[in-house]
């Protein structure tokens, strides 16, 4: 039964809110390690492409948490999956902080990504399920930007807690964080409209290869494009940004502060972005925002040497790639009907984020074990939002990609 659609009061912010808290979470759980992963590995003498290892595995095990976890949240219940994603996080920071070895940090940061890549479809369609559809991509990117905020909490704890009280103390600190957030979330989240007061015997788990036929198959190409080419802009500077700024002469606290100022870039960027998709339509402001992030990447590959420039220029691009990652999501999000939207999230963002978040990982590392020059990262960078912009641009008018098809109403519970 639907009720309150129009509305935006109770359960349709309840349900947005405590999502956007569980993604500032898992922004903080999986950002910090960009951060105390050289640390943790300068001092178990693990190499530079050993640890790009460690993060690839933390993307390859999302794909699992995406595409085998996510999708039984359709059958399941939302609630079960996001609980039991935010407990793994509490407990996987904790095993990254006594990890001993190469092998037992691999272990728990592929743990954190089994969570990761369960829990961010399921807060997605969670709040698309009580989301009013004139309001659905603002709200999906707001939770989205908690992503974000969780960089941006990661960033200046780094700065402030790592030179004064080391990197194991910041481990401690997120992991009372990650306790105090799934005690929220056991107390208040809802479950899904659509889910809450039927039986398990009463729904029909969607089939993954539905996402292929009609009328889902084109769409999903498009889509499936688009999340591979933003993911891989997105992780290669999220994991190895601090990296750079620290190999360019940066120290560990301004590398935190430059990486929290872009990414609180990203935040504004993120919710502008939903708002004017939800009014000016979203494919026209997503390509927008692809093209205008390719053009930022370039001007920040020229200031080099000019740290005022440099810092508006990395501002800018995560204003822009942000805006654009968060908005393919928000985009992906509504073309899916109410039923199968954790199936077709859980595969879309897992195979995005592990073929294009783990390219865009891996090929960071060895960028800069090669010594490639700022100015071909970029170019490469670039050319990944351009041609996503152009897959976007090039469908036909009448192709309908900004909404989900009507169903049968036996089929909208």
């Amino acid at each position: 039964m639907r009720h309150g659609r129009s509305g935006l009061g109770g359960l349709v912010w309840r349900a947005p809110l405590l999502c956007g808290v569980l993604m500032v979470m898992e922004g903080l759980d999986s950002n910090v390690i960009s951060f105390v992963g050289p640390l943790i590995a300068r001092e178990r003498q693990i190499g530079t492409a050993a640890l790009a290892w460690v993060y690839v595995a933390t993307v390859i095990c999302s794909l699992v948490g995406a595409a085998g976890i996510a999708p039984l949240s359709d059958r399941y219940g939302r609630r079960r999956l996001i609980i039991g994603s935010a407990v793994a996080m509490t407990v996987c920071t904790v095993a990254t902080m006594l990890a001993q070895s190469g092998p037992q940090l691999l272990l728990a940061r592929g743990a954190v990504g089994l969570a990761f890549g369960a829990a961010v479809p399921c807060a997605m369609a969670l709040t698309a399920d009580y989301a009013p559809p004139a309001r659905r991509s603002l709200l999906v990117m707001i939770v989205i930007a908690g992503v974000a905020l969780g960089y941006v909490v990661a960033g200046v704890a780094s700065a402030v807690i790592i030179p004064a009280w080391g990197w194991r103390t910041l481990m401690q600190a997120n992991a009372a964080l990650s306790l105090l957030c799934t005690a929220a979330l056991v107390t208040w989240l809802p479950e899904s409209r659509r889910l809450a007061g039927l039986g398990i015997q009463d729904i029909a788990l969607p089939r993954p290869t539905e996402l292929l036929g009609h009328p889902f198959g084109r769409r999903t190409a498009v889509l499936l494009f688009l999340l591979v080419a933003t993911y891989a802009v997105e992780y290669l500077l999220s994991f190895w940004l601090p990296a750079l700024l620290m190999r360019a002469g940066a120290s560990m606290a301004l590398a935190g502060y430059v990486t929290a100022a872009a990414k609180a870039g990203s935040i504004v960027g993120g919710i502008l972005a939903g708002w004017l998709m939800d009014r000016l339509g979203r494919r026209s402001v997503l390509a927008t925002s692809l093209c205008l992030g390719a053009a930022m990447l370039l001007l920040l590959s020229r200031c080099t040497g000019m740290p005022v420039a440099a810092l508006v220029a990395v501002v800018l691009v995560s204003f822009f790639v942000d805006a654009s990652f968060s908005g393919s999501q928000a985009l992906a999000v509504g073309c899916y009907p109410e039923r199968m939207r954790g199936t077709a999230m859980g595969w879309l963002t897992g195979i995005g984020r592990v073929v294009g978040g783990g390219l865009g990982t891996l090929s960071g590392g060895y960028f800069i074990a090669w010594g490639v020059g700022p100015v071909k990262v970029a170019m490469l960078l670039a050319g990944s939002l351009l041609a996503a912009a152009l897959v976007l641009l090039a469908l036909q008018r009448g192709t309908t990609i900004e909404a989900a098809p009507a169903e049968p109403s036996q089929s909208q519970a």
